[in-house]
């Protein structure tokens, strides 16, 4: 039941009532702004967890049973170097901000491990360790509490990719080389940052916000 795949969005995501905005004059606010059309690809990735064996208020904090009782591998594949590539490209242009991606799990890390490149995109540090942490990370554990056998919890990210209008927004602002500027793989590393993220455990949701991108970029 996962499910891994970019999806046409012919209009611009809609802002839930208390999600961060980009600040006023930001590159993305005046992207959307500009009379572009709108972003045009989303990315998602969920699962449902289907409980194998009762939880008990114990195993909460144990995440070795935790994984057995969810039918869980005991690890999870390594994520790859996006969040490593994305730093390398906008040191090389010259556009890197004040926070490090970092190679982020969209699947939870609780559920196995950081995942693969398949689930698994860049996003700033300080994003990862405040916002993603305390509203998905950390709330996981308790959407299981006292689940039974067969009980399910359904995990779900959306995250909206960067098109060509909006990076080459962010390359007007390098003063590199035009050899460098024109390097695709600094292309490829940047775009793989998401502009904006939003997520579902349970009963618990992240409402969509740029932190993902704040800060890292000049």
């Amino acid at each position: 039941m996962k499910t891994h795949a970019k999806q046409p969005n012919n209009s611009t995501p809609e802002k839930a009532p208390g999600s961060n905005q980009a600040p006023t004059g930001s590159i993305l606010q005046a992207y959307k702004t500009s009379g572009n059309q709108p972003i045009a690809q989303l990315r998602a990735y969920s699962q449902t967890f289907t409980v194998q064996q009762d939880i008990n208020d114990n195993d909460l904090h144990d995440w070795g049973t935790m994984r057995q009782k969810l039918g869980i591998p005991k690890k999870g594949s390594a994520a790859g170097a996006a969040g490593s590539n994305a730093k390398t490209s906008l040191t090389a242009l010259g556009i890197a901000g004040t926070d490090s991606p970092m190679t982020a799990h969209m699947i939870p890390r609780r559920a196995g491990g950081m995942g693969n490149s398949t689930n698994a995109r860049p996003w700033a540090d300080k994003f990862e360790t405040t916002t993603w942490k305390n509203s998905i990370d950390d709330v996981f554990d308790g959407e299981f509490k006292n689940k039974k056998k067969n009980d399910t919890v359904t995990y779900a990210i959306n995250t909206t990719d960067m098109d060509d209008t909006y990076y080459n927004s962010l390359l007007a602002k390098s003063t590199a080389a035009t050899a460098v500027k024109n390097d695709a793989a600094h292309k490829s590393n940047i775009k793989e940052i998401p502009v904006d993220v939003s997520a579902t455990v349970g009963s618990k949701s992240l409402a969509t916000t740029t932190d993902c991108i704040k800060d890292l970029i000049k």
